[in-house]
């Protein structure tokens, strides 16, 4: 096994980057002639610094459903699986395909929110069960998803980001230079999301906005 596809995490955020490079990293690990293909929008993101890594814009169907055939085997990376119409679509189109394709399908570092729609519940669900195996990041997660009754099994595991290397101190100290922050002050750090007006429907529903 050595041809590989991914899709499911985004390029453009910091932590979602992060996951899909330690994804790779795991991958490279265990596969020494690894030929990895990653369907994204920002692919020109991805090849910058990882000019090895094959990219297929997501749109372009046709490509996407030849490399899932030509794969040994088709991996969903993070959080695809959102109570998002568009989102469901895209999932069940690219699961389908590799089902009919008969390339194997595995989710790992799997997130899920609460599905609170009836279409929500009854896609995802027969979504979930083409899977053959999946692993989840979070408690809530495999909790959601023995609420759905999916068949493949789910397994708990940590964070696949854990295994990259922090950035080096004089790094750090660069872009907090950079930033105008003073190092010789404590720092608290505060992450919060960004509310706007396009923020998802699923995501002030699960966030209690």
């Amino acid at each position: 096994m050595s041809k590989i596809c991914m899709w499911g995490t985004g390029c453009t955020k910091v932590m979602d980057a992060a996951q899909l490079l330690s994804v790779y990293q795991i991958l490279q690990s265990r596969i020494p002639k690894l030929h990895l293909t990653v369907f994204s929008r920002h692919g020109e993101v991805l090849r910058k610094q990882h000019p090895d890594i094959h990219t297929v814009p997501t749109a372009k169907l046709l490509e996407v459903f030849l490399q899932i055939k030509k794969s040994d085997l088709f991996i969903m990376v993070g959080g695809p699986f959102m109570e998002s119409a568009t989102q469901m679509f895209s999932c069940a189109i690219l699961v389908t395909a590799a089902k009919v394709l008969g390339c194997p399908i595995i989710s790992l570092g799997t997130t899920v929110f609460p599905y609170s729609t009836w279409w929500g519940n009854f896609l995802f669900r027969r979504i979930f069960n083409q899977i053959h195996a999946i692993t989840v990041r979070e408690n809530v997660s495999q909790e959601i998803l023995a609420k759905l009754s999916v068949k493949p099994p789910v397994s708990m595991y940590g964070d696949p980001r854990y295994v990259l290397q922090p950035s080096g101190k004089r790094e750090v100290n660069d872009i907090l230079r950079q930033e105008g922050i003073n190092m010789d002050r404590p720092i608290i750090g505060i992450t919060l999301r960004h509310l706007h007006t396009q923020v998802p429907e699923w995501v002030k529903r699960s966030h209690g906005y």
